[in-house]
């Protein structure tokens, strides 16, 4: 608002309104205030974008997860004019519907994988989980029910095969 007019920075300002993008987890007011203050910066310098212009850049600063939203919204529009504040009710309305159902955003998914998925499948550490196992006891420690020698169970006992 307190930039220049001229014309060295219509074009920054006009890329910042393209370039913008909603992150996940950031509130949607905030985001519907920085769009409407790059669109004042460009109607003050004489730029004035049609409001189906401006609801189409909306739409197209939502990430991939709101995918179901934006075809909601550009497929159900009366006429085919989707207007600035249709775009913006439901961005607030699919915004609130996710808090309501506790709806996890793709970088909370992704650290619960990683999580899950820490452990290399490579023979290397094959051997270093089957030392860790809770129960098992180590051969040394093993002794045999029927004979009571160590280091082998009653099935593999030699003394048990022969009789």
């Amino acid at each position: 608002m307190y930039e220049l007019n001229n014309a060295h920075n219509q074009p920054f300002i006009f890329l910042k309104l393209i370039m913008m993008r909603y992150k996940d987890g950031t509130p949607m007011a905030e985001h519907l205030n920085y769009f409407q203050g790059l669109i004042n910066q460009l109607e003050v310098m004489d730029i004035k974008l049609g409001e189906r212009v401006h609801a189409l850049i909306l739409l197209g600063s939502l990430p991939e997860s709101w995918e179901t939203i934006v075809v909601t919204l550009s497929h159900s529009t009366p006429g085919g004019n989707l207007t600035l504040k249709m775009v913006k009710d439901g961005a607030l309305n699919e915004e609130n519907r996710r808090k309501e159902q506790g709806f996890v955003t793709q970088s909370q998914t992704l650290v619960t994988e990683n999580r899950e998925r820490s452990k290399s499948r490579t023979p290397r550490n094959r051997d270093n989980d089957k030392k860790s196992r809770g129960r098992c006891k180590s051969m040394k420690e093993i002794s045999c029910f029927h004979c009571g020698k160590p280091m082998h169970k009653k099935f593999q006992c030699r003394k048990f095969k022969r009789e």
